[in-house]
């Protein structure tokens, strides 16, 4: 899904091709982060209360960053020899730290953004002892997103790269808080297989609604679906 949604906006502006379904691949990309944000949550839950904040931690980072920055120097070697600029270079945008609206080398790291920061706000409630309650803070984080989706101006709940202070309340995040509850609700028997089907239906939704909304929507969507497989396994 992300993959059809880059390719369309990329042979649009690079080649002038003509993007056949805009709605569609305009949904696709955020469709497949939410699905990958919630299966994220889904296995973080477990990993959190398993190993300790430091252990847990030095893995994240050691999944994410060599491969992230072995890419970017690919990256910066090819445009380089094919004489273009290459920018996004600063330590603090090489960091992935959530530091609002900046650019970055390969200008799609938003969503790796969000996820090291998931990662970090995991390890601080580990180091705080709180990991064993885990359900009950993914439950909160969900209420806490929900109040400033009410509470936020339009446009404002819906930042692909808000300040460190804002990112805990985009709608970005209803996926992975709602990964984090599945395996408690599923090992409790409260997860309904029959949930996954809510999946279309949400999704068609989101056609109809404000970008916004439709996050939301695409998030909850994207939790039933893989609460739906892991039930099924």
């Amino acid at each position: 899904m992300v993959l059809v949604h880059h390719a369309a906006i990329y042979a649009h502006f690079l080649r002038g091709a003509d993007r056949l379904l805009p709605p569609l691949d305009a949904l696709f990309g955020p469709w497949g982060v939410s699905i990958f944000f919630a299966i994220s949550g889904f296995l973080m839950s477990g990993l959190v209360v398993r190993d300790p904040p430091l252990v847990f931690l030095s893995h994240r980072i050691s999944r994410i960053f060599p491969t992230y920055l072995a890419v970017v120097a690919l990256f910066a070697v090819l445009f380089a020899g094919l004489g273009l600029s290459f920018g996004g270079l600063t330590p603090l945008s090489l960091s992935l730290a959530p530091s609002g609206p900046r650019s970055y080398a390969l200008n799609v790291e938003w969503t790796l953004v969000y996820e090291t920061s998931f990662y970090v706000g995991l390890f601080l409630v580990a180091c705080t002892g709180l990991s064993h309650r885990i359900t009950a803070v993914a439950t909160l984080w969900l209420g806490l997103l929900a109040s400033a989706f009410l509470l936020l101006p339009e446009g404002s709940r819906d930042t692909i790269q808000p300040p460190i202070y804002l990112l805990p309340i985009m709608a970005g995040c209803v996926p992975f808080a709602g990964g984090l509850l599945l395996p408690r609700l599923i090992a409790a028997g409260r997860f309904p297989p029959a949930a996954g089907l809510l999946f279309l239906p949400l999704c068609a939704a989101c056609f109809f609604v404000e970008k916004d909304v439709a996050r939301w929507l695409g998030g909850v969507a994207a939790v039933l679906l893989v609460g739906a497989a892991a039930v099924g396994r």
